[in-house]
């Protein structure tokens, strides 16, 4: 939030809000695609679209823009858990602690990391409203004039690239043979919109509550913001509140990310079954967090590298893929008619 405040400055709150409907456009032809193709994953539809062999490079661009989502994920929670409560404890024992959490509902299977993050989503939204609203006495509305901020031409070149916030709906390509409902548009859209909603309403009250300088150079405002609540002399510090559900939500944005490498490997492989790979991809996961030196560079390498460029295997290979299908889809039929003719 206070990289995307550096580069939107009073405008931030609408790269998002442009970022969320670019997202939504994007996903219709993933989602298009895979509608297509019932009963498979993105895997299967890239081997018999483009073959094994350039389907082969596209699973190596998956699995490590899979990989490398939640090893940032893992390092950014454990950094700020210790920033705000347990400073003594090594980063290393607390990222160990969440990602047993993480394997433990991976080895549980899909079913049971679904209706934990929706149970996890009400008590998320809670505490997203909670902390927004109750620092409405700090607001300041002169803090989001100029409403264009650096301009609609940055506005719409960062809205695009920034349309990588939402590349959680990708994962949905990578599980669809289990989704019980085979149109995933809704559930995707949904996904856009609610998620999409929320980090524009933050980022509003966020530049509600700091002026644009100040909120630059906060490395946790959402916790800085939180601290500012005051609901009397008996009931302060409610941030306290906030850590382990910020720490839950952690445990389950790295989970999905392991399920969703090993669900790439074993489709991949044709194996049938993931939980094999679940420890050696979260080794991984876990050694690529410390490649790293400190929480300074983890936080630039998400919103520089994976922040600017998710877009790409989230959005564009898909629809790479869907303009693929279209075309043989029309050369088949095509090669039909003239074959009619013929005959």
């Amino acid at each position: 939030m206070a990289a995307l405040a550096e580069v939107g400055q009073t405008g931030a709150w609408l790269i998002i809000l442009v970022a969320s409907i670019i997202a939504g456009l994007l996903f219709l032809p993933s989602a298009a695609l895979m509608e297509r193709f019932p009963g498979k994953s993105i895997i299967e539809v890239g081997e018999e679209l483009v073959g094994p062999y350039f389907n082969g490079l596209l699973v190596i661009i998956f699995l490590i823009f899979c990989l490398s989502l939640p090893a940032l994920a893992l390092r950014q929670y454990a950094e700020r858990v210790l920033t705000v409560s347990i400073p003594e404890l090594p980063v290393s024992v607390a990222m160990a602690g969440m990602l047993v959490g993480s394997i433990t509902g991976c080895y549980m299977g899909l079913e049971a990391l679904a209706r934990s993050s929706l149970f996890v989503l009400y008590f998320v939204g809670f505490t997203i409203i909670l902390a927004s609203l109750l620092t409405y006495p700090y607001w300041r509305f002169e803090h989001l004039f100029p409403l264009g901020g650096p301009g609609l031409g940055t506005i719409m070149k960062e809205g695009l690239f920034r349309s990588s916030l939402m590349y959680g709906v990708f994962f949905l390509s990578v599980i669809f043979p289990s989704l019980k409902n085979p149109e995933i548009r809704r559930t995707g859209l949904g996904a856009i919109g609610i998620g999409g909603l929320a980090i524009t309403l933050t980022m509003l009250a966020m530049l509600l509550t700091f002026d644009v300088p100040v909120l630059q150079e906060m490395s946790l405002p959402s916790y800085e913001m939180s601290r500012l609540i005051y609901l009397g002399r008996f009931l302060q510090r409610v941030e306290s509140v906030f850590v382990p559900i910020w720490a839950l939500n952690g445990m389950l944005h790295v989970a999905v990310g392991i399920y969703a490498g090993c669900a790439i490997i074993t489709r991949f492989l044709k194996l049938p079954y993931n939980r094999p790979f679940l420890l050696p991809v979260s080794v991984i996961i876990y050694s690529l967090a410390f490649i790293p030196t400190n929480i300074s560079q983890v936080l630039w390498i998400d919103f520089h590298v994976v922040r600017y460029y998710a877009w790409i295997p989230a959005f564009l290979l898909p629809t790479v893929l869907y303009g693929i299908e279209k075309v043989k889809k029309k050369g088949k039929k095509n090669g039909g008619e003239s074959n009619a003719q013929q005959g």
